[in-house]
């Protein structure tokens, strides 16, 4: 659960800088690497396998 509560807080904090973003899900990571709007800064976020978690519900 705590992970969960990580995960969220790394995509709010992300969701600050970007409006949109493409993540790619693999068996391996969650990853995602995105430019906020005025190109200034640069987002290269990855979710490794070791902190999986079951995830039985995705919303969009």
């Amino acid at each position: 659960m705590a992970d969960s509560k990580t995960l969220k807080d790394m995509v709010t904090a992300i969701s600050t800088l970007i409006d949109e973003a493409t993540f790619d899900i693999t068996p391996d990571a969650i990853k995602l690497r995105a430019m906020d709007p005025s190109r200034v800064a640069m987002i290269d976020f990855e979710w490794p396998k070791r902190f999986s978690m079951n995830i039985r519900r995705v919303r969009v």
